[in-house]
């Protein structure tokens, strides 16, 4: 179902159905997440590319306590906005898709796999 219609469904009820969109943070799960293939596979490399890019990432990215506590202000809030972007990555993948036309970044992100 899509969060906004969810959340006006529930809006009546005094339930806020609240967005939260991370980024990369250190969280470790970019080690637990590797993907693998054939030495002879088309993806091979846009797959070691893949890997390779989400352990730079990880290794640069902030605590995660940031998401958390961002978390608790939307708890605590009386009237919480529909979506929070955390993370410099997260906000400008948001405005890339707001700003650009999707052939774009499409082409941003074949570049950056290849």
């Amino acid at each position: 179902m899509n969060q906004k219609c969810l959340r006006l469904e529930l809006l009546p009820f005094s339930i806020s159905v609240v967005l939260v969109q991370p980024g990369t943070y250190d969280t470790g799960i970019a080690a637990k997440h590797v993907y693998r293939s054939n030495l002879d596979s088309p993806y091979s490399r846009m797959i070691e590319r893949f890997n390779q890019f989400n352990k730079k990432s990880e290794q640069n990215a902030p605590d995660p306590i940031h998401v958390a506590n961002t978390i608790v202000k939307i708890c605590h809030a009386r009237s919480p906005k529909f979506r929070y972007t955390c993370g410099s990555d997260a906000k400008m993948i948001f405005l890339m898709k707001k700003m650009l036309p999707w052939r774009t970044i499409e082409w941003v992100l074949r570049k950056a796999l290849q």
